[in-house]
């Protein structure tokens, strides 16, 4: 391989994109921080009778101080966003978007099991940088959460060669009807290659449709939030360089095995 490795990492989505060669330079990047799941009362309902309150989804800054994303409290929120909604809107402007489009079916298919993504290809960009860039594999565990069956907790790990770069746990919301599904969640990141300490939350909408034969394809939309700390060169080196600040996003799309 020729040229630095940049590495993504959100739910089902946690590859590496590889251009070039970089042995022995593979860059480290700490574990995500796991946006967090708030469910005062659960879907069961309280034990007063009452209506229990929607599940969230909201990022906790690792429990050190409360980030720059917010609540979000359904997928509509989510896809209300004021920096969500202008980039779904630019994506379906695009010829390679034209079918980008997010359900809120209450339907959806049973998306639940491993998850193997043999690679990926990033279709466009906000920048129009990397555009056709292939991402490596990864391996993702999907699973009802708990305290909230609303949400689903996405557990990933992405590698390179057997070299393990990135781990990710994300919450989502499930939606569709049929065999098509849509997810809509929050990642949170952190890189700390050479010192550094930048910090990345991400909006994730996956549109895909589940297959006879055991394939799930999907398009994703990974979509930057909001950042802190200071982006060094370390870590812009590091991160997919379409995703570094705040508005930045990137349409990919994969087609990946799901097993039980």
């Amino acid at each position: 391989m020729r040229g630095k490795d940049g590495i993504l990492a959100a739910g089902l989505l946690a590859w590496a994109a590889c251009s070039g060669d970089a042995a022995g330079s593979n860059p480290s990047v700490d574990a995500l921080l796991a946006p967090q799941v708030d469910a005062a009362t659960t879907d069961a309902g309280t034990p007063d009778g009452h209506t229990a309150a929607p599940c969230t989804i909201y990022d906790a800054d690792a429990g050190i101080a409360d980030g720059p994303v917010a609540r979000y409290e359904s997928p509509e929120a989510i896809l209300d966003d004021t920096t969500v909604a202008p980039a779904i809107a630019a994506v379906q402007r695009l010829a390679a978007g034209a079918g980008f489009h997010p359900s809120l079916g209450s339907s959806p298919t049973d998306i639940t099991g491993t998850w193997t993504v043999p690679s990926g290809t990033v279709v466009a960009t906000s920048t129009g940088a990397q555009v056709g860039a292939t991402l490596a594999g990864s391996v993702a565990r999907v699973k009802p959460v708990a305290q909230c069956s609303a949400l689903l907790e996405e557990d990933g790990v992405a590698s390179v060669n057997g070299m393990q770069l990135t781990t990710s746990v994300t919450f989502v919301y499930l939606r569709g009807s049929g065999q098509d599904y849509t997810t809509l969640g929050i990642t949170a990141g952190t890189c700390t290659v050479q010192g550094s300490h930048f910090m990345y939350f991400l909006a994730n909408i996956v549109v895909g449709q589940k297959k006879a034969n055991g394939t799930a394809p999907y398009d994703a939309l990974l979509i930057t939030l909001a950042t802190e700390g200071t982006l060094t060169t370390a870590c812009k080196n590091a991160l997919l360089g379409t995703l570094q600040q705040p508005g930045e996003w990137a349409l990919v799309s994969a087609t990946p095995t799901l097993s039980p």
